[in-house]
Protein backbone atom coordinates (compact mmCIF):
# COMPACT_ATOMS: atom_id res chain seq x y z
CA UNK A 1 0.00 0.00 0.00
CA UNK A 2 1.19 3.48 -0.88
CA UNK A 3 0.62 5.46 2.38
CA UNK A 4 3.01 4.53 5.60
CA UNK A 5 1.60 2.39 7.83
CA UNK A 6 3.71 2.18 10.60
CA UNK A 7 2.22 5.21 11.96
CA UNK A 8 0.11 4.73 15.56
CA UNK A 9 -3.38 4.87 13.27
CA UNK A 10 -2.35 2.52 10.77
CA UNK A 11 -1.32 -0.78 13.05
CA UNK A 12 -4.07 -1.73 13.68
CA UNK A 13 -4.62 -2.19 9.73
CA UNK A 14 -1.55 -4.52 9.99
CA UNK A 15 -2.64 -7.88 11.08
CA UNK A 16 -6.21 -7.69 9.05
CA UNK A 17 -6.42 -9.96 6.43
CA UNK A 18 -6.68 -8.29 2.43
CA UNK A 19 -9.25 -8.59 -0.22
CA UNK A 20 -9.24 -7.61 -3.63
CA UNK A 21 -11.81 -4.88 -5.25
CA UNK A 22 -11.72 -3.40 -8.43
CA UNK A 23 -11.67 0.59 -8.83
CA UNK A 24 -12.65 1.67 -12.45
CA UNK A 25 -10.81 -1.39 -13.49
CA UNK A 26 -8.20 -1.40 -10.99
CA UNK A 27 -6.97 -4.59 -8.64
CA UNK A 28 -6.33 -2.91 -5.03
CA UNK A 29 -5.74 -5.06 -2.14
CA UNK A 30 -6.79 -3.56 0.71
CA UNK A 31 -7.62 -4.43 4.14
CA UNK A 32 -10.78 -6.83 5.09
CA UNK A 33 -13.53 -4.63 7.17
CA UNK A 34 -12.67 -0.85 6.23
CA UNK A 35 -14.53 1.35 4.47
CA UNK A 36 -14.95 1.68 0.58
CA UNK A 37 -13.55 4.96 1.18
CA UNK A 38 -10.72 4.43 3.92
CA UNK A 39 -9.94 1.47 1.22
CA UNK A 40 -9.39 4.28 -1.39
CA UNK A 41 -7.74 6.88 0.38
CA UNK A 42 -5.10 4.21 1.50
CA UNK A 43 -4.26 4.23 -2.27
CA UNK A 44 -4.13 7.55 -2.49
CA UNK A 45 -7.33 7.84 -4.71
CA UNK A 46 -10.26 10.43 -4.06
CA UNK A 47 -13.32 8.71 -2.81
CA UNK A 48 -16.22 10.35 -4.15
CA UNK A 49 -18.28 11.57 -7.22
CA UNK A 50 -17.61 13.89 -10.21
CA UNK A 51 -19.66 17.01 -9.83
CA UNK A 52 -22.49 17.10 -11.86
CA UNK A 53 -21.52 20.48 -13.60
CA UNK A 54 -17.82 20.69 -14.83
CA UNK A 55 -17.39 16.98 -14.15
CA UNK A 56 -15.18 18.46 -11.44
CA UNK A 57 -13.99 15.50 -8.58
CA UNK A 58 -15.13 15.83 -4.83
CA UNK A 59 -14.26 13.54 -2.34
CA UNK A 60 -14.96 12.54 0.94
CA UNK A 61 -15.60 15.46 3.66
CA UNK A 62 -17.09 14.03 6.68
CA UNK A 63 -16.74 10.53 6.56
CA UNK A 64 -19.45 9.72 8.96
CA UNK A 65 -22.46 9.48 6.20
CA UNK A 66 -23.58 13.24 6.50
CA UNK A 67 -21.91 15.14 3.66
CA UNK A 68 -22.74 12.35 0.72
CA UNK A 69 -19.93 13.58 -1.30
CA UNK A 70 -18.35 10.44 -1.49
CA UNK A 71 -21.44 8.78 -3.25
CA UNK A 72 -20.21 5.51 -5.74
CA UNK A 73 -21.35 2.78 -8.19
CA UNK A 74 -20.61 0.11 -5.90
CA UNK A 75 -21.44 -3.74 -7.20
CA UNK A 76 -23.44 -1.64 -10.03
CA UNK A 77 -25.88 0.43 -7.56
CA UNK A 78 -25.59 3.94 -7.76
CA UNK A 79 -25.47 6.07 -4.75
CA UNK A 80 -23.68 4.23 -2.24
CA UNK A 81 -22.09 6.11 0.14
CA UNK A 82 -18.27 4.70 0.25
CA UNK A 83 -17.90 5.88 3.42
CA UNK A 84 -20.83 3.69 5.05
CA UNK A 85 -19.97 0.63 2.67
CA UNK A 86 -17.60 -2.03 4.07
CA UNK A 87 -15.30 -3.25 1.76
CA UNK A 88 -15.98 -7.10 0.40
CA UNK A 89 -14.11 -9.31 -1.49
CA UNK A 90 -14.56 -8.88 -5.57
CA UNK A 91 -16.61 -5.79 -4.87
CA UNK A 92 -16.65 -3.74 -8.05
CA UNK A 93 -16.36 0.28 -6.92
CA UNK A 94 -16.69 3.48 -10.14
CA UNK A 95 -16.95 6.82 -8.96
CA UNK A 96 -20.21 8.17 -10.46
CA UNK A 97 -21.56 11.81 -11.69
CA UNK A 98 -23.96 14.04 -9.82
Amino acid sequence: MPLELDLPPFRCLESRPEVSISFEGRDLRVPEGISVAAALLLHGLPPGRRSAIGGAQRCAYCLIGQCFECTMTIDGVPYRQACMTTVEAGMTVERQVG
